[in-house]
Parts: C-alpha cells; sequence; structure tokens
C-alpha cells in the first residue's frame, strides 16, 4: 500500500523536479484489475492523505467533457489528481495521455482567430479502471513511457478494503501538512541527487535480475522507452523514501524494490517491438553516421553502389538513410522482428521505411 500512498505523494515531487530542471512531465499512474481487487479503495487512501476522498470529495470521474477534464487539472496546479473508472467513457485515450504528459492544453483560437492562453499544470494523476488504458490508444510505443500502469491484486484478505474505506471516510486530509513540511526543508541539489540515486538503484536492480553480476551491471543497455519508464520509477521510489521520513513510517524498502521491478517488467515488456526497433536503429545512424556517405543528387542507382554502407538522400523533403537488405534484416533481428511483408509493411505504415 506504499506504492498507491506513493502516487499522491508524487504530484508535489514531480512539481519540485520541474523547477529544479530535471524533468517537465506530468506523472500518469494507473491502478488497473478486474472489479474487486481493491484498486478503488487504495485510490481512496491515496486520496485521504489529501482531503476528503468520496461523496463529494477530491476523487473525480470521466463522466465531464474533456474540455473539463483538462481545467480541472489546471485548477489544482502541483497537487494529485485522482479519477476513478476510466471505463465508464469511450474516449481514444491517445491525445489524453500525451496531453496530460506534455502538462499543457491543446492550442485553440480566439474567435477573431488569435491564440487562446493555453491552461498549464504539473504534478500527478491517478486513474483507475478494469482495462489497461493502452486498448484505447493508437499503440504508440511512446505512450508507455508517459502512463505507468500498476495491475496487482491489492489485497490478500477481503476484509481489508471495507476496514480501509471506513477509516478513510473518518480520517483525511491532514497527512499533507507534514509532507509538505518536510519537502520544504529539502533543498533542489538534495534531491536531484535522491533521484538519481533512485534511478541508478532501479537499474542496477534490473540489471541483476537479468542476469549482470556487480562488476558488468552498468554495462545493461536500455532502450530510450524502457529509460524513461524506469525515470518515472525513480520519481516513485524517490517519493515513497521522501513520504516515509516525513510520515516516520518504518517499512521494509526491499520489499517496494521487488514490486517496483514487476512493474516495470509489466509496462517494459508491453512496448511496442517496431517503436522499440525504430529508436534503436536511429540511434545506430547516428553512431554509424560517417558510414552513410552524403549524395548530392537524387534518381541514383544503389545496385551500382555495392561496396558502400549505405546513402543518404532527400526523399520527400527528409533526410533518408539507404541500407543493405542484410545489415536492415540484422537490426530487425536484434528486437525479434523479422523482414517479413507484414512487418515491412507495418514499417512503411508507419512511415519508417519508404521502400525494402
Amino acid at each position: 500500500l506504499a506504492l498507491p500512498l506513493a502516487m499522491g505523494v508524487s504530484a508535489p515531487v514531480a512539481t519540485r523536479l520541474k523547477l529544479a530542471g530535471v524533468t517537465d512531465e506530468t506523472l500518469l499512474w494507473a491502478l488497473i484489475g478486474a472489479s474487486s481487487t481493491g484498486k478503488t479503495t487504495c485510490l481512496k487512501l491515496s486520496a485521504s492523505a489529501w482531503g476528503k476522498p468520496s461523496g463529494d470529495g477530491i476523487i473525480d470521474n470521466l463522466t465531464g467533457t474533456e474540455k473539463y477534464f483538462f481545467a480541472s487539472l489546471a485548477n489544482r496546479e502541483g497537487y494529485p489528481n485522482y479519477f476513478d473508472e476510466t471505463s465508464a467513457v469511450a474516449w481514444d485515450f491517445t491525445k489524453a495521455i500525451y496531453t496530460v504528459a506534455l502538462s499543457r492544453e491543446g492550442g485553440r483560437c480566439n474567435t477573431d482567430g488569435t491564440p487562446k492562453k493555453r491552461k498549464t499544470w504539473s504534478g500527478a494523476v491517478i486513474f483507475t479502471g478494469e482495462t489497461s488504458l493502452f486498448h484505447r490508444t493508437n499503440g504508440n510505443g511512446g505512450l508507455h513511457a508517459r502512463l505507468i500502469e500498476f495491475d496487482f491484486s491489492w489485497f490478500s484478505d477481503d476484509k481489508q478494503p471495507d476496514k480501509i474505506s471506513r477509516f478513510v471516510s473518518q480520517n483525511y486530509g491532514t497527512a499533507w501538512l507534514q509532507l509538505v513540511s518536510y519537502l520544504q526543508s529539502v533543498t533542489d541539489v538534495e534531491l536531484c541527487e535522491s533521484y538519481d540515486n533512485c534511478n541508478t538503484e532501479l537499474r542496477k536492480a534490473i540489471a541483476l535480475k537479468n542476469g549482470f553480476d556487480e562488476d558488468t551491471w552498468e554495462t545493461k543497455k536500455f532502450t530510450g522507452i524502457q529509460s524513461r519508464i524506469i525515470r518515472k520509477l525513480a520519481t516513485l521510489l524517490l517519493s515513497i523514501d521522501l513520504m516515509l521520513k516525513a510520515w516516520d513510517i518504518a517499512l521494509d524498502r526491499s520489499i517496494v524494490m521487488q514490486h517496483l521491478l514487476s512493474v516495470y517488467e509489466y509496462n517494459a515488456s508491453r512496448i511496442d517491438k517496431v517503436d522499440e526497433f525504430y529508436e534503436s536503429f536511429v540511434q545506430y545512424i547516428t553512431r554509424h553516421r560517417n558510414e552513410f556517405p552524403q549524395v548530392n543528387r537524387a534518381g541514383f542507382n544503389i545496385s551500382t553502389q555495392t561496396n558502400a554502407k549505405g546513402f543518404q538522400d532527400k526523399h520527400k523533403n527528409r533526410n533518408c538513410v539507404w541500407v543493405l537488405a542484410t545489415e536492415f534484416e540484422a537490426q530487425l533481428l536484434k528486437h525479434g522482428l523479422d523482414a517479413s511483408p507484414n512487418v515491412l509493411k507495418e514499417l512503411h505504415r508507419r512511415n519508417i521505411i519508404e521502400r525494402f
């Protein structure tokens, strides 16, 4: 239960990290799972640190318009925002996830054509839902770097949720005082150093779990999206450490780390392989840019240039890199893909390749 509590704590922590220049994203957490897994009870527990959870409390739902949803975020700058049961609406969450994470609403114009001032926010948004929000998106890999889902059965005892719900209905809105007071005593330098330590700790734990040892774990490579997931979890781990000190709570931190590792595996394993391949391949091209000499004329015949690794030309007003088929297939295989027609069609559909 430290995890949902820390999700609420992560809101002011994220705002502090934003002011310190570490990150500029709003955190998105989602408790998902079938009915009676305890996700709504965990949401109430997390919200109770800040105010009355239910009824006319701070837990909202998404039955209003999207415009109302984003306006409510702007009204709670630096505080956690709680939304129960995303299953109640039929939104395409692709735009919503990106917009919330980018911390400002989409641009609109006044009737005279001048741009309206955009609403901005920071902090954290915590959802619950019976199904993954990613099922109602376009599947972009970048979404997984912005929204972290938690799929747990939170209670082993059926009586615990009712006990907690009754307790928080009578005890709420006081814990944030100690937290904010403690956060004010932590300097930006101390906060950033603690965040870096949490990031390193998670990367090491993941590497060790993947078969690396104490001497080689730093050689473990992470894709960009995987690294961004780790940074989100590092903020959550930092929030746990801060709330333990602020609220003087004793907790077995190793158990928390085990849960965070399972959260990482759950989210990182669902990253779209195509997006993972593309991000890695762009990095590969960048590292080998000298092996792709510039060609200043259009319409050249690649078949007459077999001695070169590849060529670079302008195609549809963008830089294109020509790569030999064998090399391209090798890069696909590294990410569990192949050069089958279906994969190539998908790469073409996403505008990653033009021809093969």
